[in-house]
């Protein structure tokens, strides 16, 4: 029997140790980081109006849904899952003791052909809701995707709350609320949402954000809302997007460390390549009607004169 030197054994945990280093200097890599701004679109097309706070509004595409309230009281579907409503938020500044409950605040609301935005309005702080479904033949992104635009004078912490849903549409079985649990991620962070079902699991992630109260699981029945605690600091963060970015399991995956990395892979990716997300949306949506039927009424005449 060959003898077993300390050389030998050096090299073999080398061996195991060196997948796992490079494994995990690619993790370190990937890195939830707010975006700079991008320019959204402002063509004619465009709906704008007071916030009637408890009329409806959708945003829709082929492969997510935005449904909700015009206050931004939303729920996101990354078909076919709901991945979470009850969307809430809140603000509290610096030097500013009263906080801020911005869905009460929601003034205006803009649709436009490629995004919906929501403006919450306040003396102290304004918050811009941006909301799109990614669209154009080549857009590989898929799901509804919320991003946030702030604006403030002072340093705040935006409170974004919401619950957990993981449904997928009737007639699939439900498997109940999911539990979740933090995964730190550069600046930021995720919800990985974890199901009875090992193949139905998601993920939530924001980059600058730290997670509010989690209960325990044996308090899982109080039923509490997730909370992203988005930290702005005007003189850092000032003309940047903080996405807000959903992703679940695909065909064949099982929840697992594995499985749970890929998907951080992902809504890292997808972060990352919001502007080129967004542009091509933009242009799927400007050039919509180049290829379609269109009617153009013409003035009819009557009695000699051009009647529209």
């Amino acid at each position: 029997m060959m003898k077993t030197t300390s050389w030998h054994r050096t090299l073999a945990l080398g061996t195991i140790l060196a997948p796992l280093a490079a494994f995990s200097c690619a993790m370190a890599q990937e890195s939830l980081q707010p975006v700079p701004e991008f320019p959204l679109s402002d063509g004619p097309l465009i709906i704008r109006q007071t916030v009637q706070p408890q009329r409806p509004f959708t945003v829709t595409g082929s492969t997510g849904v935005i449904l909700g309230l015009q206050n931004g009281n939303v729920e996101l579907w990354k078909l076919p899952t709901k991945v979470f409503n009850n969307l809430h938020l809140s603000a509290e500044l610096d030097g500013y003791t009263v906080p801020i409950d911005l869905n009460a605040a929601a003034a205006t609301i803009d649709v436009q052909p490629d995004h919906t935005t929501v403006t919450y309005s306040h003396a102290a702080i304004t918050v811009r809701q941006h909301m799109f479904v990614p669209a154009g033949d080549s857009n590989q992104a898929q799901g509804a995707i919320i991003f946030f635009e702030i604006e403030s004078i002072r340093p705040a912490v935006l409170t974004i709350s919401f619950e957990p849903a993981m449904l997928q549409e009737w007639p699939a079985p439900s498997f109940g609320r999911p539990s979740s649990s933090w995964l730190p991620i550069g600046s930021g962070g995720a919800f990985v949402l974890s199901t009875d079902n090992p193949a139905i699991f998601g993920m939530v992630g924001m980059p600058n954000a730290t997670f509010g109260p989690m209960a325990p699981y044996q308090e899982r029945p109080q039923s509490l809302p997730l909370q992203f605690k988005l930290r702005f600091d005007p003189a850092r963060d000032q003309h940047h997007f903080f996405p807000m970015i959903a992703e679940v399991s695909q065909s064949g995956e099982k929840n697992s460390p594995t499985a749970i990395a890929a998907m951080q892979s992902r809504l890292v990716a997808t972060t990352n390549a919001l502007p080129e997300i967004y542009r091509q949306t933009r242009v799927y949506y400007d050039h919509f009607f180049d290829n379609r039927l269109t009617i153009h009424p013409q003035p009819t005449f009557r009695y000699g004169h051009a009647m529209g």
